[in-house]
């Protein structure tokens, strides 16, 4: 499981910064810091959660899909010892596995659309900022970004 984010974790925010990403993520920038800093953290937090269920849907489509093909298997087991009464019933037990596994998995499919959209439409909100900044602005950005991976890269020395 992720470590959710907090309300402390972005308590060192200016109200302007705070605004900043709300409206990045398209999300109303009205209220006292406290307000801003709650919905930034409710929208980080639904992201987490969205990608938590499609690991977890994933997790079990993957479970029910091994249980299918061990069925399978011994469907296969029966037909090669001539037994087909017996690879009729595995065939049955195979085909409800099956047919589980293909309810996982759609399930799973289902929350990583949802998933996807959510950060297709953040994505689309720091372009569209990025795309609202003069050319100065980028290279300014440009630059700071540059410094910082130096910064960093370097062991925090300078």
């Amino acid at each position: 499981m992720v470590e959710t984010v907090t309300e402390a974790d972005y308590s060192g925010h200016t109200v302007s910064q705070l605004k900043d990403e709300l409206k990045t993520r398209g999300l109303k920038v009205s209220g006292n810091k406290s307000d801003l800093v709650a919905r930034l953290v409710a929208d980080l937090n639904e992201t987490i959660e969205n990608l938590e269920n499609v690991i977890e849907e994933t997790e079990e489509a993957a479970v029910a899909v091994e249980k299918a093909s061990e069925e399978l298997g011994d469907v296969s087991d029966k037909l090669a010892e001539k037994d087909l009464k017996g690879a009729l019933t595995e065939l049955k037990d195979a085909s409800d596995d099956v047919q589980e596994a293909a309810e996982e998995t759609l399930e799973a499919a289902d929350s990583a659309l949802l998933a996807a959209e959510d950060i297709s439409e953040k994505a689309s909100g720091v372009a569209n900022r990025w795309k609202a900044l003069s050319r100065n602005q980028k290279i300014i950005v440009a630059l700071i970004t540059v410094v910082t991976v130096a910064f960093v890269v370097s062991g925090y020395q300078f």
